[in-house]
């Protein structure tokens, strides 16, 4: 992640140094993002975000969904999926 962050920077013609892009990755962390009230809309109000309903912010591990779909509701999915696109 820092070689990503330092050609954004060059992209950017923004000189950082080497405490100063550590501390950006730390902060792209996702456990660190998932802790951060700017990044996990926490702050949102329930209105617009109900945050008991889902997170935000889950796990970031692909395939997770498997772990709260049904076999009906993948199915239902994959084929609404395959039609649309």
């Amino acid at each position: 992640m820092e070689a990503s962050v330092t050609r954004m920077a060059q992209f950017l013609d923004t000189p950082l140094d080497s405490e100063m892009i550590r501390k950006i990755t730390d902060r792209c962390v996702f456990k660190n993002m998932k802790k951060n009230k700017i990044s996990n809309y926490s702050l949102m109000p329930s209105t617009m975000m109900d945050q008991n309903v889902s997170e935000f912010l889950r796990k970031g591990i692909a395939g997770d969904w498997k772990n709260h779909l049904t076999a009906a509701e993948a199915e239902y999915f994959d084929e609404f999926y395959r039609k649309q696109m």
